[in-house]
């Protein structure tokens, strides 16, 4: 879709979730991928529907922060102003 982001993205998510099974977040991430979009991911083999932070605490934000780290280097490197 024309109107999708194109920003970077970051899915956690886990290979037992019933609500959001990792094949779907999976295709998804390879349609996102295929339109230039920037993906970084991360699967567990088990923790529940929204529940990685709760079982996952450490490597969770370990993730949020790499994800950031490397949007915000990419973000300052962009080139900016009227010649772009």
């Amino acid at each position: 879709s024309v109107m999708a982001p194109t920003c970077p993205q970051l899915y956690l998510y886990s290979a037992n979730d019933p609500l959001a099974p990792a094949a779907d977040v999976q295709e998804h991430m390879k349609q996102q991928a295929a339109r230039g979009v920037d993906v970084s991911s991360h699967m567990w083999p088990e923790s529940g529907h929204v529940e990685h932070y709760r079982n996952h605490p450490h490597e969770y934000a370990f993730y949020i922060s790499q994800f950031l780290n490397k949007s915000l280097d990419s973000f300052e490197t962009a080139p900016s102003g009227p010649d772009t």
